[in-house]
């Protein structure tokens, strides 16, 4: 859902990851798929790690890149750059 040839949803404030996730089993059972290996990258790895948590005897396996644990991430990270950066590089962040 608003992803490659995929239509965008009608109202995005709508959209969550949680129906990222139950997408993500709609096309795993349309494609027959019984376990398969998650490939997940940048937040698709986010999403992956849901989904596996939410159906564990749906996955085979995991393969993650650049992902991160937790959708507080973004908000973690500006605060640790904000601590670090010079004030022209804040400013340059925000």
């Amino acid at each position: 859902r608003g992803c490659g040839r995929s239509p965008d949803p009608t109202d995005w404030n709508t959209a969550d990851y949680q129906d990222w996730v139950t997408d993500i089993d709609a096309v795993r059972h349309a494609a027959g798929a019984t376990r398969p290996i998650l490939v997940g990258h940048s937040f698709g790895g986010v999403l992956a790690l849901e989904y596996a948590l939410r159906w564990p005897d749906r996955v085979a396996g995991l393969i993650l890149t650049g992902a991160y644990p937790v959708l507080d991430y973004i908000e973690t990270a500006v605060g640790h750059a904000m601590a670090k950066a010079t004030p022209a590089q804040q400013q340059a962040l925000m």
